[in-house]
């Protein structure tokens, strides 16, 4: 309960990288999607869960950063960043970008939330905070769980990973089974980070690490064209729901 009431405490930022340039779709960071630019579904949704102190956005682009100041110009919760241009190339990492946001602004637990995850809602944001705050996590990813069979092809063989063919478990088998272990995969929603933690070796991920799960529709990010349309039916479809 300690650890607890001390990051109820703590100062709370949430850090979004927008940065103008991508390869595989161009602007997608502002690119209209499900009838909004792409950034402001995971800037809406930082603010509605109501535990960040600050939602920073770190930007190289002019275009970006006239755009979220003038969407969110009367809340003073939404601040821009200006990011250097050698901190926003194809190889520039986000640690490096997490370090520069670092060493200007004051924070206990960083959020690095990701605009190419929009399917993120509020309560992930304060369910996270929860979580890591009660299991006193020293950094947190989220990520889905995967239920498949996965195989490895090294271009000699293919070979499977998490099962042996000669003894293929029931779905149910494995849901009982308290040995078996769940595959998580990273989906890149959002990181959560400890000040202290990430200085230490300059990563977000350390020290005692939790994973927050997200429902199975959360192992989709818009990194590539043909991701554009799957994530934008799901969003209309959550006007409905």
């Amino acid at each position: 309960m300690g650890s607890l009431l001390l990051s109820a405490m703590a100062k709370t930022v949430a850090l979004i990288p927008l940065r103008g340039g991508s390869k595989s779709i161009p602007r997608k960071n502002i690119m209209e999607v499900a009838g909004k630019p792409l950034c402001f579904w995971v800037i809406d949704e930082c603010l509605k869960s109501g535990i960040f102190d600050k939602v920073y956005i770190s930007t190289e682009d002019s275009e970006i950063a006239v755009m979220v100041y003038t969407e969110y110009i009367t809340d003073p919760r939404v601040i821009v960043i200006k990011r250097p241009k050698e901190l926003a190339t194809d190889t520039a990492t986000t640690e490096s970008v997490i370090l520069h946001f670092t060493e200007l602004i004051d924070y206990n637990i960083l959020f690095t939330v990701q605009a190419t995850s929009p399917l993120t809602r509020a309560k992930d944001f304060s369910n996270a905070m929860f979580q890591f705050a009660l299991y006193d996590y020293d950094s947190m990813f989220s990520g889905v769980e995967i239920k498949n069979f996965l195989w490895i092809d090294d271009s000699i063989e293919t070979r499977p990973l998490n099962y042996h063919p000669y003894a293929r478990p029931m779905r149910q088998e494995r849901e009982e089974d308290p040995y078996d272990l769940p595959e998580i995969a990273e989906n890149g929603a959002f990181y959560v980070t400890k000040k202290e933690t990430f200085m230490e070796h300059k990563c977000r991920l350390d020290g005692r690490i939790g994973c927050y799960l997200m429902s199975a529709e959360h192992i989709f990010e818009l990194d590539e064209p043909e991701d554009l349309r799957i994530i934008t039916k799901l969003l209309e479809l959550r006007n409905y729901v």
